[in-house]
């Protein structure tokens, strides 16, 4: 039986309630933080790389009026479906803000766990890229996601006895991932600032806390409806 966003975010403030969390409260002080961030990073333009593609534009559902409500992602004709993997790019007003990849290519499980943030068990990343998402959306920017492809090359493969050239290989998603970073790195000195681990650096303190609470909800929720 599917969940209502508004059941998920009640069981959230009950969950943050119990363990004496202000929930609203941090995402107000994260909602601050982000706009500061992007307002003072780096600025990276998506039109200085002309190998992405436009895979789609974030927007927020507003079916329901709630705290973290669901994003929805409308996809550009011709994108291809889930299968080959891909390396995807995050722009807010034209200017990366991550590249990432998705073994499934752009219409794959990372990009759709950004949209939906407070449900089921997500990382600590998609929680804090879907609220820097959602932070964005508020501020009236637009959130668009693209893509590369991996493209089929040929290769020389190491096997138990020798080697042998298999045609048709693709690369990986996160090979091309890896070294677009670094392409962008050479180029502008920095990282985009959502890819945190190459900065060895922590999301902000109340989105992770908002992350803790989704689990806890989920934890919680999942143990009282086994017990019923």
């Amino acid at each position: 039986m599917k969940v209502s966003r508004n059941t998920i975010c009640e069981e959230l403030f009950a969950t943050a309630n119990r363990l004496g969390v202000d929930i609203a409260k941090e995402k107000e002080e994260l909602f601050e933080i982000n706009k500061k961030q992007f307002e003072e990073c780096y600025k990276i333009p998506i039109t200085a790389f002309p190998n992405v593609k436009k895979a789609g534009e974030f927007s927020i559902d507003k079916t329901e009026n709630v705290l973290f409500p669901l994003l929805n992602l409308k996809y550009e004709n011709g994108v291809p479906k889930s299968g080959n993997s891909a390396t995807y790019v995050l722009s807010v007003d034209g200017q990366i803000v991550k590249i990432g990849y998705d073994c499934n290519g752009p219409k794959g499980n990372s990009i759709a766990q950004y949209k939906t943030g407070v449900t089921g068990t997500p990382s600590s990343r998609n929680t804090g890229v879907y609220l820097f998402i959602l932070n964005m959306l508020e501020m009236g920017k637009t959130v668009e996601i693209y893509y590369v492809e991996s493209k089929q090359v040929s290769a020389e493969i190491n096997t138990i006895s020798g080697t042998i050239v298999k045609n048709n290989c693709r690369l990986s998603a996160k090979d091309i991932e890896t070294a677009s970073i670094e392409e962008v790195k050479r180029i502008y000195g920095i990282v985009p600032i959502l890819n945190l681990k190459e900065q060895n650096k922590k999301w902000p303190d109340p989105s992770y806390q908002i992350y803790l609470m989704v689990l806890c909800r989920r934890n919680y929720y999942d143990e009282v409806k086994t017990v019923a």
